[in-house]
């Protein structure tokens, strides 16, 4: 017995199976992560600008990938030097800013994992968020963020340092950074915390945290 198919649900078919096969054309070609990207980025054009950021005097201030890719290893050298392995939680208490984007940057070329913090929560929220994320150090954008941590330094069992700034260690061996299927970040969202009253994460990875792959 022949059955007739429905053309539009052939043309969905023959469609869903040129995009796997573009799906697995680009995973097979992809970078090994996004550190790699950065890393090839900052070789083949080392003086094309990179990031453009407020001078604090009301202008602009260029960066090239050179400059930045020299302001990222320092930052990478530090973390490791402060003894951060990989795939631990670094976390980033800072507002939108290129120091954030340095910051993040950094911890992808050690090897580790971002954990974000939004500057605005309360020294509550911060400690929820860096305990069940078991982050091993914080990078604070100012004292006020760094005065949200220094309180609970002796309560996290996985916290080690909280720095504004981290040690100018040059000349360290760059690692492979994060793999596919590694954490890249752990970010939560409004649904992991209540004002003043933290939810307390049931597993290593709540659902409201989302779970980012290197590609």
């Amino acid at each position: 017995m022949q059955t007739s198919q429905d053309p539009a649900t052939t043309v969905r078919c023959r469609a869903l199976d040129a995009e796997e096969a573009r799906l697995a054309e680009l995973t097979e070609s992809a970078p090994a992560s996004v550190a790699a990207m950065f890393r090839d980025r900052v070789a083949r054009t080392p003086d094309l600008e990179a990031f453009r950021a407020p001078d604090g005097r009301g202008g602009w201030v260029s960066r090239t990938w050179k400059q930045t890719g020299a302001i990222v290893e320092e930052l990478a050298a530090g973390l490791i030097a402060l003894g951060v392995q990989p795939q631990e939680r670094v976390a980033i208490a800072a507002g939108t800013r290129v120091e954030w984007v340095h910051a993040d940057l950094a911890v992808m070329c050690a090897g580790s994992a971002t954990t974000t913090v939004y500057p605005t929560s309360p020294p509550s929220d911060v400690e929820h968020i860096l305990r069940d994320s078991a982050s091993c150090v914080v990078i604070a954008e100012d004292a006020g963020q760094l005065a949200k941590v220094a309180e609970h330094l002796g309560t996290l069992p996985d916290l080690r340092q909280a720095v504004l700034s981290t040690p100018r260690t040059r000349g360290y061996r760059p690692r492979p950074a994060c793999r596919r299927g590694h954490c890249r970040t752990c970010s939560s969202s409004a649904g992991t915390t209540w004002p003043g009253i933290p939810r307390r994460w049931r597993s290593g990875r709540p659902p409201s945290a989302r779970r980012i792959s290197p590609r």
